[in-house]
């Protein structure tokens, strides 16, 4: 339950307009679908790029949508 709200909280962060909310929907998509067949969230370095890249899109989203309010 823990990861489909984090999955949840992440897909509302990206709602918006804007090339780093579509990456970012991208990247959690991905790792959606990509862990119905592999349980890689639990391997070290898939976890890792999904949180870096998460974080860098999310900042990135973040900070637009702050820039245009």
């Amino acid at each position: 339950m823990v990861l489909y709200a984090l999955w949840l909280a992440h897909l509302l962060m990206f709602r918006g307009e804007g090339l780093a909310c579509w990456i970012g929907m991208l990247i959690v998509v991905q790792n959606m679908l990509s862990s119905l067949l592999n349980t890689h969230l639990f391997d070290f370095t898939s976890g890792w790029i999904y949180v870096l890249d998460v974080g860098v899109a999310g900042g990135m989203a973040l900070a637009a949508k702050k820039t245009q309010s």
